[in-house]
């Protein structure tokens, strides 16, 4: 799908088309090569058959870092793993007051620094040097049907049974949960899948190998608030609570905006209250205090100005366990 893609990507930076340069095929799959742009003269990577889109230097600040980001990830076996979230993990493995702590004293960074984003040969290697466990155990978590089949995830599957878009972007596609759960009943659907973790598209991609969608789904590597698509491309875009994992979300809003067809479709979860991770190891009152060092977009009035602001008419707003889903057309 990715020689289809080549023309439907646009740099980040200036939004100009990129040409392919130096493509290496395996059969009918380009497994790498370059894309340059026509205008700035940017170099993009392909690696492994996924656009590396991402800007270096990146303009925007990363302000919301997870709560994984803070401490670092205990080593537990797949079974505690699977029976607790994250930061239930941390909290019982470093401690309430090492967790408070590291909220208190630790700033949002101001940059985004990521080592495997710093250059072509970096991200190359974190490609190959990737963490095979974490791949192993996410594919394991989707296929195995673990994650998301609660009735948040239903409902936004359900909206799009019903609008059948032609071509989807999903944002911030995480380990492809959603995609998982959508793309086997979207026969007729050709999807994109964005996401800012390198590790996290190769993850999605062996799920749609696996489950057999592979063919009609390109995972692209690159950021929500700058998409490497040109204007008016998408029939629809969908969030499954992206915003909950974007800093600076308003941004992404706008530009999914942008690359939506006029009459396209946004199609969004977003938490109402910040969902209790930390297995009852936190009083209210200190996830409020991470609420706001996470600056996480919580008041749903907020959300729908800013979808209003970037162009949308808000279609439905309904509720959905903990969430609520938004459904909104590009005016």
């Amino acid at each position: 799908m990715l020689d289809e893609m080549t023309g439907r990507l646009a740099c980040p930076r200036c939004e100009q088309s990129l040409r392919a340069d130096r493509l290496r095929h395996v059969g009918d799959d380009i497994v790498s090569g370059r894309l340059v742009c026509a205008s700035c003269n940017r170099v993009y990577p392909i690696i492994a058959g996924i656009p590396s889109l991402f800007l270096v230097p990146h303009p925007y600040p990363m302000y919301f870092l997870p709560p994984e980001d803070l401490l670092p990830e205990p080593r537990v076996s797949l079974s505690e793993k699977r029976n607790s979230t994250g930061l239930a993990l941390m909290l019982k493995y470093h401690g309430k007051a090492a967790f408070l702590e590291a909220i208190r004293t630790r700033r949002p960074s101001r940059r985004f620094d990521v080592g495997c984003f710093t250059d072509l040969r970096t991200r190359q290697k974190a490609y190959r040097l990737s963490r095979r466990p974490f791949s192993v155990r996410m594919v394991d978590r989707v296929i195995g049907k673990r994650w998301w089949t609660d009735e948040r995830c239903i409902g936004m599957v359900n909206v799009l049974k019903k609008l059948r878009p032609r071509r989807l972007l999903d944002i911030a596609s995480g380990g492809g949960g959603f995609l998982s759960k959508a793309m086997p009943g979207l026969r007729a659907t050709r999807a994109v899948g964005l996401e800012i973790s390198l590790e996290g598209c190769r993850c999605v991609t062996g799920v749609a190998q696996y489950l057999g969608f592979d063919g009609r789904l390109q995972m692209v590597h690159g950021d929500a608030r700058l998409m490497p698509f040109p204007a008016a491309t998408f029939d629809c875009v969908s969030g499954w609570t992206a915003a909950y994992h974007i800093s600076q979300y308003e941004r992404a809003m706008e530009e999914s905006a942008r690359v939506l067809r006029r009459g396209g479709h946004f199609v969004g979860t977003f938490h109402t209250k910040y969902p209790s991770h930390s297995g009852g190891l936190l009083t209210r009152e200190e996830e409020e205090e991470f609420i706001r060092w996470a600056r996480l977009p919580l008041d749903i009035r907020n959300v729908c100005r800013t979808l209003k602001k970037a162009g949308f008419a808000i279609v439905s707003n309904s509720v959905v366990g903990d969430s609520r889903l938004v459904v909104a057309r590009k005016r």
